[in-house]
């Protein structure tokens, strides 16, 4: 009751935006829980649930993201959530009305055409910021889920599990990746070039992979508002520092697991 009757005071001095954003949108999931059930009388409660409606998006807790509970609880409530990290399958296909902001996917070996279909929802499929990929997939599986998910940002590919001989130009075009993560196997410079050449608004490369010298070169000659490069390679030599200081990059941040050294003769 008294912190039912101290957020009711907030409420009455300061406009809904800014209680909204100042008390509800810090909280965490447990805490604003927590607040709702001191509410001691209908009208208190009420005022809540308006409240809510006028908060900021709800950071949700990692641990949070497949709880079905727990995420039926903001659909009911109407209240949103900044990013929800599902996979697919997944809940995404049960809560309809669920407001997110971004959702993040992870696509498993299970899925398939029919569990794409929620995502011909534009409320939906245009808010896919991010795709995690890490087992192997069906060609036509990620040509349809590329139509439907347009505004995609970042690309994360896990390659001891994944082939990824689907990557296309068709769908690297259909998206708007800033950033590319490609975890174990061999990158080889063709398909670098692929997707360099399909991808012109790079921002960010992580190659946590066996590369060489002329994955890096391609990289520096077709990337020009590069800001971050991360190079996990034993291959890489000097003359891939060469390359990435005479072109000039924008890059605001390298990382490499060993510093290749010029050996003199």
């Amino acid at each position: 009751h008294c912190i039912s009757s101290a957020a009711s005071d907030v409420y009455k001095r300061q406009p809904v935006e800014l209680v909204g954003t100042n008390v509800i949108g810090v909280l965490c999931f447990k805490d604003i829980v927590m607040l709702e059930r001191a509410c001691g009388s209908k009208k208190s409660h009420q005022l809540f649930r308006e409240l809510l409606l006028h908060t900021a998006p709800i950071e949700l807790h990692s641990y949070y993201h497949n709880k079905i509970y727990i995420l039926s609880w903001f659909e009911k409530r109407q209240c949103r959530i900044n990013s929800l990290f599902i996979h697919l399958p997944g809940v995404l296909c049960y809560l309809p009305n669920l407001k997110v902001d971004f959702f993040d996917l992870e696509i498993n070996f299970a899925t398939n055409l029919d569990y794409l279909k929620p995502l011909q929802d534009d409320y939906i499929g245009s808010k896919v910021r991010s795709i995690y990929i890490n087992e192997n997939k069906n060609q036509d599986v990620i040509e349809q889920l590329s139509v439907y998910t347009w505004n995609v940002k970042k690309l994360d590919l896990n390659n001891s599990f994944c082939s990824i001989d689907w990557l296309s130009v068709d769908i690297l075009s259909r998206w708007k990746l800033e950033e590319i993560c490609i975890y174990h196997g061999i990158i080889t410079n063709p398909l670098i070039l692929l997707i360099v050449q399909t991808c012109k608004e790079l921002t960010s490369i992580e190659l946590n992979c066996t590369i060489d010298d002329d994955v890096v070169i391609t990289i520096t000659q077709h990337c020009p508002k590069l800001e971050t490069l991360l190079l996990k390679s034993r291959n890489i030599t000097w003359t891939s520092l060469l390359a990435l200081s005479e072109r000039g990059l924008p890059l605001k941040e390298l990382k490499m697991t060993r510093i290749p050294t010029l050996l003199h003769s």
